[in-house]
């Protein structure tokens, strides 16, 4: 049992006097540690916003383009009533009075 013991107490004291020689290199690697993979701002996160705010930049940019082809009709529409009635009739099957409407719907696109 006293063996074991002086083991014990023997591999302590080496790791006491390896700590206490390197504990600059100690400290400094378990900050890089810290705050490479566990800080809120570390770099993994960072990684991950950095790519989370190019995809909103690329959504940024879709709804850009979207809203200038929607003036652009939009323009298109107060400049000639007619386009009116066209966007009525194709998108919201309005009709007039006297007419039918007939809906074909081909069931291929589906496939």
């Amino acid at each position: 049992m006293n063996i074991d013991k002086e083991k014990i107490i023997n591999n302590k004291n080496k790791v006491f006097k390896f700590s206490s020689k390197h504990k600059y290199s100690i400290s400094i690697l378990l900050l890089v540690i810290y705050l490479g993979f566990v800080d809120e701002t570390s770099f993994l996160n960072r990684y991950y916003q950095k790519q989370n705010i190019k995809a909103i930049e690329s959504e940024i940019e879709n709804y850009k383009k979207n809203t200038n082809i929607n003036l652009k009709r939009l323009e298109d529409y107060n400049r000639n009533s007619n386009n009116i009635e066209r966007l009525a009739r194709e998108k919201f099957y309005f009709k007039k009075d006297n007419e039918d409407v007939f809906v074909i719907i081909d069931n291929s696109e589906d496939n």
